[in-house]
């Protein structure tokens, strides 16, 4: 459980912080800017909250050390999440999608341009227009783009194991417009295979959503054998939708 800090606790950081802002005028500063700082504050305390409880023994005491082991997490993470672009954009393919195109090849270059970890963390700068598969609504920052970016790797590597040309008709299959759609790729590609899937099977008739759900998840699973050391996560992360796929293959098997 989170601790509470009290007000005092707290404004002698943000003086601090506001200080380093205006340099050593902090006075000047606008109660929308005091607010921002004490947000930042706030964001860094949390961040070393909920970080791994082996790494912070010993640093608990106060919240002026919560907060500077926070702002070092967020520094630290900051890199990896670069690393990981890096490493994500190597293989990267928008498959045609204008939305998710321009929001990894365009918008994430602009968080890491204008992300301040110390003055603003908690600022996420970007839309993040394209959908992903994860509700990620209460993140923000460093922590919303990171979780973000994860989910954009496990699409890509679960996409970069099947052939480019199958995935692309399985998108046209879906919509002749899949590449103006603001859809997840993903969930149209699993949303065109599911349909085959459920024209193959026998006895349907008697089938149910929930069967045909854990049908979508063992496809899933299969798939997913092929990202190798990530197919655990990759797993977890396309079956979330498989409930709503399984939905509307029935809807559509009624009518």
């Amino acid at each position: 459980m989170e601790n509470v800090y009290k007000e005092e606790e707290l404004i002698p950081i943000v003086a601090e912080l506001a200080e380093k802002y205006t340099g050593k005028s902090s006075t000047s500063i606008t109660y929308e800017k005091a607010h921002q700082l004490m947000e930042a504050v706030l964001y860094c305390i949390h961040e070393c909250e909920t970080a791994d409880e082996n790494r912070l023994k010993g640093q608990k005491e106060n919240a002026k050390q919560l907060y500077d082991a926070g702002y070092a997490i967020i520094l630290e993470k900051a890199n990896q999440l670069r690393s990981m672009y890096n490493d994500l954009i190597n293989f990267f393919q928008s498959y045609g999608n204008i939305c998710l195109s321009d929001t990894i090849v365009k918008g994430i270059p602009e968080f890491f341009k204008w992300y301040d970890a110390r003055y603003a963390p908690q600022e996420t700068i970007l839309t993040l227009d394209y959908p992903i598969l994860s509700d990620i609504s209460m993140l923000s920052g460093i922590d919303a783009v990171w979780e973000y970016l994860r989910c954009i790797y496990l699409e890509q590597m679960f996409l970069g194991c099947l052939p480019f040309t199958y995935v692309w008709q399985a998108l046209n299959d879906y919509s002749e417009e899949h590449e103006q759609l603001i859809e997840n790729i993903c969930y149209m590609v699993l949303a065109k295979m599911s349909e085959k899937l459920l024209q193959e099977l026998d006895e349907k008739e008697n089938l149910t959503r929930q069967n045909l759900e854990e049908q979508i998840k063992l496809l899933i699973k299969g798939l997913a054998e092929k990202t190798g050391d990530e197919r655990e996560d990759v797993t977890e992360y396309l079956n979330r939708s498989a409930d709503d796929i399984a939905i509307r293959l029935m809807q559509y098997e009624q009518r």
